[in-house]
């Protein structure tokens, strides 16, 4: 008898919360909405333009995780390597440009029997950076995470978001 109301209970509280959230509100108070993300890339590049070289690899560290995808530590750990070291934003020397590298898990095609326009052989896609960022990862740069909390806490103050932490920009790499 217990587990039937449970049952009951538990799928009257989720139409409840689905009928709330027919709008697809964010319910997780550490993800921002779309239009959050898109006012914070902006204010995060705008400061990053017009700070000096000081004060811009904790802009640039922001930057990069927004446009990449990767975590911000995954993003330090990466720009302190030599670039030819580096897995995610890696160096082209005959067109001497940086650029992301985004693996796609896709399984190897076995079948030989598939059409050859069908297999796929690659799995690593190359997508260029902006040229301010691409001149910021020339040289392999020591970040500190004060940096980044430093470039966070007047992002926050700026665009009046109290709750801005690194978390809330790690998750709005799944929005």
């Amino acid at each position: 008898a217990k587990s039937s109301e449970l049952q009951q209970w538990k799928l009257k509280s989720s139409h409840q919360h689905a009928s709330r959230n027919q709008f697809y509100f964010p319910t997780n108070h550490r993800q921002l909405s779309i239009t959050g993300y898109q006012m914070l890339f902006a204010m995060l590049w705008q400061r990053f333009i017009s700070e000096c070289t000081d004060n811009r690899t904790g802009y640039a560290v922001l930057l990069l995780s927004l446009l990449s995808g990767i975590s911000i530590n995954s993003v330090i750990t990466d720009w302190q390597c030599n670039r030819s070291q580096r897995q995610y934003f890696v160096y082209d020397r005959t067109r001497k440009t940086s650029s992301m590298a985004i693996t796609i898990d896709v399984t190897t095609n076995t079948r030989s029997h598939l059409l050859a326009h069908r297999q796929s052989y690659g799995s690593v896609f190359k997508r260029a950076l902006p040229e301010a960022l691409q001149i910021m990862l020339e040289d392999k740069v020591t970040v500190s995470l004060d940096d980044i909390k430093l470039a966070i806490n007047k992002v926050k103050n700026q665009l009046n978001l109290p709750a801005l932490s690194a978390q809330h920009i790690d998750s709005g790499l799944f929005v």
